[in-house]
């Protein structure tokens, strides 16, 4: 029986260890809880507060439909306003090109019709001034032709014949064919 009594009183021993250990942590633990549990909402508070988020969001759901109905007939408006302003402007501005490019093709057909009255008799000049000059200088062509036959009929009469060249020529290419055969000898 002392070996139980002995065994009881080690085991004491350690369980009051261990619970010293434990006290100060037990006091921190109901510190904690004695601030906190008063700041804690109830079951009733956190519905109250629930109910109370969704009428929020339900109203404000309910504004920004509205506002985004709103908006979008101000932009519908907005945009039927800007197209008949668009639409009278392109008409206004098609009128006055029209108007612009019509008096343009008026004054452009009346200088044309200028410019074509004195090309034509600035052609006609030219074509008389031409004519003439030309004459004038058929006779002096035909007269320097008939200059250059005649001296040239004189200077081929200076000029060898053709035996004469092929033998000259001959000659040239048996030197040539000399000369590279002394090439290939000194190489």
């Amino acid at each position: 029986m002392e070996d139980r009594v002995a065994r009881l009183e080690e085991d004491m021993r350690d369980v009051k260890s261990v619970l010293s250990r434990l006290e100060p942590m037990i006091v921190r633990i109901d510190a904690t809880l004695t601030a906190t549990l008063p700041n804690l909402a109830t079951k009733a508070e956190v519905a109250d507060l629930r109910t109370e988020v969704a009428k929020e969001i339900a109203g404000f759901r309910t504004e920004v439909t509205q506002g985004i109905a709103d908006l979008r007939t101000e932009v519908t408006q907005e945009i039927a306003d800007l197209r008949t302003e668009v639409t009278k402007e392109v008409a206004d501005l098609r009128t006055e090109v029209t108007k612009e490019v019509a008096d343009l093709r008026t004054e452009v057909a009346s200088e044309f019709g200028t410019l074509r009255s004195d090309m034509t008799a600035k052609i006609e000049g030219l074509r008389t001034e031409t004519t003439a000059g030309i004459g004038g200088l058929r006779g002096e062509v035909t007269k320097e032709i008939a200059e250059l036959r005649n001296e040239m009929i004189q200077r081929f009469a200076d000029v060898p014949t053709k035996t004469y060249l092929w033998g000259i020529l001959g000659v040239l290419i048996t030197a040539y064919g000399a000369g590279l055969a002394a090439l290939a000898v000194i190489k």
